[in-house]
């Protein structure tokens, strides 16, 4: 044992060495620039990515190839993604004898905005496009149901989910779509091999060819596919010395082990920290149902441990804790929740459930906190804005992602260290305390009962009035 230790220390001090020098030679290189990265942020979904894919899939592009690349689109991506098996997508081969129109926040007879869409008189391909945002309500379902009006049979309506690696849609996102009428395509292969064809039918377009080249090395970047031809032979070679390789299969059986380990130490050290700011959490699902005095062992195996099944690919639970409630008939609460990103913000409940509550003109107190609310927490548009009260949510100042743990502006590796992690625990404890304590100062004297003490004051009238210049 104290032999295979030994080994595994050689061989992790010799990858640190070559991790290192891919670095130096990633900072030197001219390939580092990239007009998309300077632009926007890597993982933007709508504004970046489908809005790329729709200029190269439209035969109407100014890329000025016509169809070429949506041919290609269909014929290698779509097509292949059809599978043979009772279980997989059942759908005929799409014929390219005429082009598809292509539209991306597609927003017309859907309840929604779809990212991208193809769409001719006999078929319709919709595609859901995810990076990093969690699965909204029965998306692909209500997407199927609105293409089929489109084009009046479902045979010829196919709804494909994309993403980094080919993660399957959750059942909150699939609506109870049956598996034989969506695919499944990725960033990492079916796209990246895509974008390779593409800049090589642009290959008397330079700036073309060099656009579609940069955009590629995001998606590799993305998916983790950066490593150089150069670095990854030298790999390769050493795992091919004495017991390396074995070593290694050894080492990657322990690594969701360890994630779990970690997420749940994240999990039960944020519980204690705001603990012992004043702020008593609960372990919960996402509806609250869930009895509040759930134990760390019954949350670790029902919903962390359940996260790395992909039997269940459980998403959507964190810590909660009951501030107040709003006209003595809804619960006001700080919910900290897992997606594959962690994020937090305030939350509503009925009869102790969560949900999507109506907010209109009918409850002007109700939209007068929704305002302000939405004006304390800032951050970021929810994925579904009506579950979250104000309908935005926050990040970590260190953002970490569970799913994609290599993601390059994630934190979640260094937390496997726990004088890291007890730093970002502090961090984001006061981080989270404080837009508690703002929203007690600014709605406290709202709300119908409190369990905290709040100071009144005009700070709500001056939020409020800040929403409505």
């Amino acid at each position: 044992m104290n032999d295979d230790l030994k080994a595994m220390t050689d061989l992790f001090e010799k990858l640190s060495i070559y991790h290192l020098a891919q670095q130096e030679m990633e900072k030197a290189q001219v390939n580092g620039f990239n007009i998309f990265t300077i632009l926007r942020k890597p993982g933007e979904e709508v504004a970046l990515h489908s809005r790329f894919l729709a200029e190269l899939l439209s035969p109407k592009g100014s890329h000025g190839k016509g169809d070429v690349f949506q041919k290609l689109f269909i014929e290698q991506v779509i097509n292949n993604a059809i599978g043979t098996e009772e279980d997989d997508w059942q759908r005929s081969p799409i014929s390219t004898d005429s082009n598809f129109s292509c539209y991306y926040e597609n927003s017309e007879d859907v309840d929604g905005r779809i990212d991208l869409v193809l769409r001719r008189n006999d078929c319709a391909v919709v595609i859901e496009n995810k990076i990093y945002a969690s699965d909204q309500e029965r998306q692909l379902k209500r997407y199927f149901d609105a293409a089929k009006t489109w084009v009046g049979d479902e045979a010829k309506v196919y709804v494909v989910y994309l993403n980094l690696y080919g993660e399957d849609v959750s059942d909150w996102g699939r609506g109870g779509l049956a598996n034989k009428d969506y695919g499944i395509i990725t960033y990492e292969t079916d796209i990246k091999n895509w974008l390779e064809l593409c800049a090589k039918e642009a290959f008397d377009v330079p700036h073309l060819r060099e656009t579609i080249v940069q955009y590629k090395r995001l998606v590799e970047r993305l998916t983790g596919q950066t490593l150089s031809a150069e670095h990854k032979m030298d790999i390769k070679k050493l795992l091919e010395q004495g017991n390396n390789f074995k070593l290694a299969v050894e080492v990657s059986r322990t690594l969701e082990s360890i994630q779990l380990d970690t997420q749940m130490a994240i999990w039960r050290e944020l519980k204690e920290s705001l603990k012992n700011r004043g702020f008593t959490f609960n372990y919960v699902g996402s509806t609250f149902e869930e009895n509040k005095q759930n134990s760390a062992e019954f949350f670790e195996k029902e919903f962390v441990k359940k996260y790395y099944d992909l039997r269940y690919a459980t998403r959507h639970y964190g810590l909660e804790c009951h501030l107040g409630d709003f006209q003595n008939e809804f619960g006001i609460h700080f919910y900290i929740q897992l997606g594959h990103r962690l994020y937090f913000g305030f939350a509503m409940s009925k009869d102790e459930i969560r949900g999507a509550y109506a907010i209109d003109g009918e409850n002007e107190e109700l939209v007068n906190l929704n305002k302000i609310v939405n004006v304390l927490v800032g951050g970021e548009p929810a994925g579904k804005p009506s579950v979250w009260l104000g309908g935005n949510i926050q990040i970590p100042n260190r953002m970490i992602d569970m799913k994609t743990i290599d993601r390059k502006d994630s934190h979640f590796t260094d937390l496997i260290n726990p004088d890291k992690r007890k730093e970002w625990i502090e961090e984001t404890s006061d981080q989270i305390v404080t837009l508690i304590k703002d929203f007690n100062r600014n709605c406290g004297s709202l709300l119908s009962k409190s369990n905290f003490e709040f100071f009144s004051s005009n700070d709500s009238n001056a939020l409020l009035s800040k929403t409505q210049q």
